[in-house]
């Protein structure tokens, strides 16, 4: 379990560490970066984000913090990294932050990168830098000009494909497109939102004709009727 959670440097609390989660710690495909909108949260543990200003003022050192161990010119930190802006960073709850990542047609690679997220200081209230757990790796659509197709254990090359939300299906990356709820599926699988959705309630104005209240009628009877 001490494998996948990452501890605080610098003499801060040995209990505080940071998880990476979503698209990005399961590994994706250069293709899919190149292509198509990612997101990952990193959750925090015995610690928490600052928050307000000083929070957005620590934006860019958290997106700094996404390093590649790979140095070719269009990699991860030149093509992805450096493009982000700090907008693409959420302060979701105390010890959750959202990042989304857009996609950058520029970037491509030769070789799978790895990437490791260094949580700042700055960020955290702990004011001790946490690296992130677990790294992620990009794996290159192609290895030396043969386009993977499936898993190899000689080799170790990961699969091309990925899996259709909707489905469950394995799919080629390429295929894959946000629908309106949020999940990635292949276009003839895609589901749009529902027009019901988008529909939003308000309060009725009208109350009914307002009618006159019915004179009182009292019967009239004679002794012998009662």
């Amino acid at each position: 379990m001490l494998g996948w959670l990452a501890h605080a440097g610098g003499g801060g609390d040995v209990g505080a560490s940071a998880i990476l989660s979503g698209q990005l710690a399961a590994g994706v495909l250069e293709n899919h970066l190149a292509s198509k909108y990612s997101e990952a949260n990193i959750t925090l543990s015995g610690d928490t984000w600052v928050s307000g200003q000083t929070f957005n003022d620590a934006r860019q050192a958290l997106i700094n913090g996404f390093d590649s161990a790979g140095v070719e010119t269009t990699g991860w930190d030149a093509e992805i990294r450096d493009r982000l802006s700090v907008v693409s960073l959420t302060r979701v709850t105390d010890t959750i932050v959202s990042i989304e990542i857009p996609a950058s047609s520029a970037y491509a690679i030769d070789s799978g990168e790895t990437i490791t997220v260094t949580v700042p200081a700055s960020m955290l209230t702990g004011a001790s830098a946490l690296v992130a757990s677990p790294t992620f790796a990009v794996t290159a659509d192609t290895l030396s000009g043969t386009p993977i197709t499936n898993d190899n254990t000689v080799t170790n090359i990961q699969s091309n494909y990925e899996i259709d939300d909707h489905t469950g299906f394995k799919v080629y990356p390429g295929e894959l497109e946000k629908d309106g709820y949020g999940q990635f599926s292949s276009g003839k699988n895609k589901n749009p939102k529902h027009p019901q959705d988008l529909i939003k309630s308000r309060p009725s104005a009208f109350r009914g004709p307002q009618s006159a209240e019915p004179d009182d009628v009292f019967g009239t009877h004679t002794a012998d009727e009662l």
